[in-house]
């Protein structure tokens, strides 16, 4: 009896864990919310720590899998924020560590000592590894962009020459898209004036995405981006863009720097001007 309530606590947790995560993301800056987001696993982990019947493997496993299989689905092809369900078992195990631990006369301050080292980690630390991550300087010949304004009438090639070509592909149902856009906004006000820059973002019918779907989305919302389309997703196929939102920075038929996802911890606004920058200058 006690393992079957023991194993039941634990797949409710592993409920509990990714609906509280999203709750959290869609409230807190993505760098506190990931430093909150390991609080819940490592309490979960530390309350429930008493009950070691099944192998420690196994507990993390059944408290974490469905953590894990709802931040693959909800990272929408964004590997490199795996960081998020393997903090939350992290958290989970030293939960788990600690309160065996604390049965050997371990001091209690030390769990909290222990925590906060944790939170703080990734407070600081997150910000950077997305910046490391996030940002791909190898540089390769772009593939042929064909791109459309948003009645159909085909943009020239030629109106890419000499000139940095900002790429951002989007879609309505892609949420860390939306998010983005006051950032590119920004950016793009930044270099309104300035006419070696181009800036398009560009909307491709994947998923459930169609043209209609996106010109509703434009006429509701008051952006100053320069919507563009991908007529039959062929620059998408092209570039081989497997998760979106993707930025290409481009001149001379050269893609210098690819971004690829966005959160709120990144300082996407400088980075991405500083790029531009550059590349106006070489």
């Amino acid at each position: 009896m006690k393992k079957a309530n023991q194993e039941l606590s634990d797949i409710i947790v592993g409920f509990i864990n990714p609906i509280a995560a999203f709750l959290v993301f869609t409230i807190l800056p993505f760098n506190w919310a990931m430093s909150s987001v390991v609080l819940l696993p490592f309490l979960a982990g530390y309350f429930l720590g008493t009950q070691n019947k099944q192998s420690l493997l196994t507990r993390l496993i059944m408290m974490n899998a469905l953590f894990f299989a709802t931040a693959l689905v909800a990272l929408n092809g964004a590997i490199h924020l795996i960081i998020i369900p393997l903090a939350a078992m992290g958290a989970t195990y030293l939960g788990i560590q600690f309160r065996q631990k604390e049965q050997k006369k371990m001091l209690f301050f030390q769990v909290g000592i222990y925590l906060l080292i944790l939170v703080g980690t990734l407070k600081f630390a997150v910000p950077l590894f997305l910046e490391f991550t996030m940002w791909t300087d190898e540089r390769f010949e772009a593939p042929k962009i064909q791109l459309a304004e948003l009645d159909g009438s085909p943009i020239d090639q030629k109106t890419f020459e000499d000139k940095v070509l900002v790429l951002d592909f989007w879609a309505t149902w892609c949420g860390p898209c939306i998010q983005e856009f006051p950032v590119l906004e920004k950016v793009h006000a930044h270099f309104a004036e300035h006419e070696d820059v181009l800036f398009y973002a560009v909307s491709s019918n994947v998923g459930r995405d169609t043209d209609e779907k996106v010109i509703e989305f434009i006429n509701e919302n008051n952006y100053q981006l320069h919507f563009v389309k991908d007529p039959d997703s062929k620059t998408y196929d092209e570039f081989g863009i497997y998760s979106i939102p993707q930025i290409y920075l481009i001149k001379n038929g050269e893609v210098i720097y690819n971004h690829s996802g966005y959160t709120s911890a990144e300082e996407l606004e400088s980075n991405l001007i500083n790029r531009i920058e550059e590349l106006l200058e070489e």
